[in-house]
């Protein structure tokens, strides 16, 4: 016998991993186009905003402060609200510096299921970073580091 409400706690958390990966990657300029990377999302993603985001992918300058800005409903409960955000060189995924992966500094913890949250937060690519195209990945994880959603995004550094 399976348990229906399991079932659907388990579609609806599928948009979760949409909402909050896009949150390092994307602002001012528009919405941002993701892709979903996880198996599960326990969120769904209202909008992501990249500052000066203008085309697809993003072009992001070096030396200057972007905001990206997340609108998110999660399906859970969750006291924690963590976020691991990389990027791909030569095939390796490195972290994002400078990223804060607490994101309970952002929105007040612990997050309720069914209420919208809404984050900004603004992150820094040195200039010496090397100009590049790149896969950005956003992994959001709960309590007991269980995955709350998975996203990706491209970018371009200039």
């Amino acid at each position: 016998c399976r348990d229906l409400g399991a079932q659907n706690t388990f579609a609806k958390m599928r948009s979760l991993a949409f909402f909050l990966l896009l949150f390092v990657g994307l602002a001012g300029g528009g919405h941002v186009p993701v892709r979903l990377c996880g198996s599960r999302s326990r969120a769904r993603l209202e909008y992501i905003d990249v500052e000066r985001c203008n085309s697809a992918p993003c072009v992001i300058e070096r030396g200057r402060l972007t905001d990206f800005s997340v609108a998110v409903i999660p399906y859970v409960n969750s006291s924690t609200l963590t976020l691991d955000a990389t990027f791909l060189l030569f095939g390796i995924e490195f972290p994002i510096p400078g990223v804060v992966s607490n994101l309970c500094r952002f929105v007040t913890c612990p997050i309720v299921a069914g209420r919208t949250y809404r984050a900004t937060q603004g992150f820094y690519i040195k200039t010496w970073a090397p100009p590049m195209q790149t896969t950005v990945t956003y992994r959001v994880y709960g309590d007991d580091w269980e995955e709350l959603g998975c996203l990706t995004t491209n970018i371009t550094i200039v």
